[in-house]
């Protein structure tokens, strides 16, 4: 059946114009399945197990029996047309540089936003009020509903406020010494009957997040272990999840010095069948209020996806409306 994958780049290139991952809603016409449905349609049950599930799975933590077709098909360009690369050192460290060095104020909270004469006005939790010209919100939908509720069309309120997300559980273990010589990505498909989402181990590197001569695995759980597992204790579940990456990476038996386990109730937004309808929508109400003159803005992983790229590139447009209208105004 892995054959049959060799149809894969022709069906590319018949959505090719509508798949962009920096736009995901323009591919809302293809919104209309799921990928288990599409796969086995396309290329067979084990080709649907082995290949389309766990690519598609592993990018988003879904459930591929109902995510959207879509996340499937961005994730496929992304991994046919570019190159898999891990970060020297942790991405988290990027938001507080980059906030250093713009001297941007940070550990601010607001507590709304609001009209104002000039334009828009932050409400802060210690009382103060920022003007501004423009604002991007880029926080959880939930949240960015609360935040912006007198600002919102119906519509808009509807999209943020009913966008569910699921849990997220991580293990990141510390190694005495490399598993291997170079960073290798395991994903497991769901066929295996593991508690393994996906995999990462590499070695400690000069300057990087695990020492020189070191190692660092990073291992996530699928989803159904995440739900199954959310009234346990954080022991229980490390000791699961050791067990796991001991069965599918043997080398670092023996070598795990310590561990940490990261875990969030609602943390991974669903990109489920009518996800990138329903993100069409939203952008479309979007362009209407701003062509009104409405200065509000969002991004977040919500509305692109999780991978990196997608996170960074909804800032990026975000970024890009705000500067382009407000120097327009």
């Amino acid at each position: 059946e892995g054959l049959r994958t060799l149809r894969l780049p022709r069906l590319l290139r018949r959505y090719a114009a509508l798949l962009d991952r920096d736009a995901p809603e323009r591919a809302a016409r293809l919104d209309d399945r799921t990928v288990s449905d599409f796969a086995r349609l396309y290329f067979g049950r084990s080709a649907y197990e082995r290949f389309a599930a766990p690519l598609a799975t592993s990018a988003t933590c879904g459930d591929a029996e109902q995510l959207s077709r879509v996340a499937f098909l961005l994730e496929w360009i992304a991994e046919d047309a570019g190159r898999l690369g891990v970060a020297r050192r942790g991405l988290s460290e990027l938001p507080a540089i980059a906030a250093q060095r713009l001297g941007a104020r940070t550990r601010t909270r607001a507590t709304g936003v609001a009209s104002a004469e000039a334009g828009l006005a932050v409400e802060c939790g210690d009382g103060r009020r920022i003007d501004a010209d423009a604002v991007v919100v880029a926080t959880a939908p939930g949240e960015a509903a609360r935040l912006c509720a007198p600002l919102l069309e119906p519509a808009e309120r509807d999209f943020l406020s009913t966008r569910r997300a699921l849990p997220e559980t991580v293990l990141v273990a510390a190694l005495h010494r490399p598993a291997t010589g170079a960073p290798h990505y395991v994903r497991v498909p769901a066929a295996e009957g593991e508690i393994v989402e996906a995999l990462l181990v590499e070695p400690g590197i000069a300057d990087g997040r695990a020492p020189l001569g070191c190692g660092i695995a990073t291992v996530v759980a699928n989803q159904a272990f995440s739900e199954a597992s959310a009234g346990a204790s954080d022991e229980v579940v490390e000791k699961e999840l050791v067990s796991a990456l001991e069965r599918i990476y043997p080398t670092v038996v023996g070598t795990i010095d310590f561990t940490l386990v990261y875990r969030r109730a609602a943390s991974l937004p669903r990109f489920e069948v009518g996800a990138y309808r329903a993100l069409d929508r939203f952008r479309r109400v979007q362009a209407d209020r701003r062509a009104a003159g409405r200065r509000l803005y969002f991004a977040g992983d919500h509305l692109s996806g999780l991978s990196a790229d997608q996170v960074v590139g909804s800032g990026l447009r975000a970024a890009d409306d705000a500067a382009n209208d407000v120097a327009a105004a």
